[in-house]
């Protein structure tokens, strides 16, 4: 876990004196000034550029500091919310991939029993039809008979 503000300093009851003249020291204490010491000579001061740009208060650096620590929280924070969004849809994917492929398989049974019952309707149609084209062959051929039959005995009287 990352502390967002520095602990509290021990008071000390000497006065501070620092060898380097680049930390200053308020009378009154708390407002402290640090330059960051470049590991380069410094560059030529332009007339737009101010002298004492590298200057910056222990408060400001906190300041900063708690920023960009705000910002990483922040950002962290987000990126879990994210995690948790792309789980949450990932886990609704593949609850929806398992139902496309539920109802891919009923459709498709559906299908099969659909092909399967014109076949039967089909054959019986068929079956009917060759009942009824017997049946009309059977008539036809009674009605012959008793067509035959007839004439003789209408003769005979």
């Amino acid at each position: 876990m990352i502390l967002r503000t520095p602990p509290p300093k021990k008071q000390r009851s000497e006065p501070i004196h620092h060898e380097s003249p680049s930390p200053l020291v308020a009378p009154d204490g708390p407002l402290i000034i640090y330059e960051d010491s470049p590991l380069v000579a410094p560059p030529p001061e332009s007339p737009h550029q101010p002298s004492d740009h590298l200057l910056c208060t222990y408060q400001c650096r906190q300041m900063v500091k708690a920023d960009v620590l705000d910002a990483l929280s922040n950002a962290e924070k987000q990126i879990s919310d994210y995690q948790s969004k792309l789980d949450a849809l990932s886990e609704s994917l593949s609850k929806a991939e398992a139902e496309r492929k539920k109802f891919k398989d009923q459709f498709l049974y559906a299908e099969q029993e659909l092909a399967a019952a014109k076949g039967r309707e089909q054959m019986l149609h068929d079956q009917l039809l060759k009942e009824v084209n017997d049946s009309q062959e059977r008539f036809k051929k009674h009605l012959e008979t008793n067509n035959e039959l007839k004439v003789p005995f209408f003769l005979s009287y």
